[in-house]
């Protein structure tokens, strides 16, 4: 048997499980879903010699906000908010001077119905981006307070 990791329908790698015969063959893989999450990559050692049970938890310690902030920008292409939310938040977490993650939470509420929240997102948005200097990320943030203040959807799906 051979477990192998790949992305070829997902932003994020999966683990997946084929046989390997003395000739080279391979059976169909089939994708291990139950042991990994669907937000985060599933990377493996190749040949390791452990036990079964030397690997129960897999460490966080390489995620940093512009993952999560990456993370969320997919969920909101697929319009999955809770996603988004869920990764916004984690960045913020990890660095709250990223203006970009009070903007894609504004687009998550924005979307949701939920205008109050993203004005208040928007608002800090465009205040960190301020704070930065950043011109182009002002711009972009600006625009989306007047969009929000119209109404319509600022998901980037929907024609951000």
């Amino acid at each position: 048997m051979v477990v192998f990791s790949g992305k070829p329908d997902s932003a994020y790698t999966k683990l997946y499980l084929t046989h390997l015969d003395e000739r080279g063959e391979t059976t169909p893989p089939v994708v291990l879903d139950h042991l990994t999450s669907p937000d985060r990559a599933a990377n493996i050692p190749e040949f390791v010699n452990v036990s079964p049970v030397a690997i129960r938890h897999i460490r966080e310690r390489f995620i940093d906000d512009p993952s999560c902030v990456r993370a969320a920008w997919e969920f909101l292409k697929s319009n999955d908010y809770d996603g988004a939310e869920r990764q916004a938040r984690k960045a913020l977490g990890s660095n709250p001077n990223n203006a970009e993650v009070p903007l894609y939470l504004a687009v998550s509420y924005a979307d949701t119905g939920q205008t109050g929240k993203a004005l208040t997102n928007l608002d800090r948005a465009l205040q960190t981006a301020r704070e930065a200097g950043d011109e182009q990320l002002i711009a972009q943030i600006t625009a989306q307070i007047e969009r929000c203040k119209r109404g319509p959807s600022l998901s980037p799906s929907r024609g951000r």
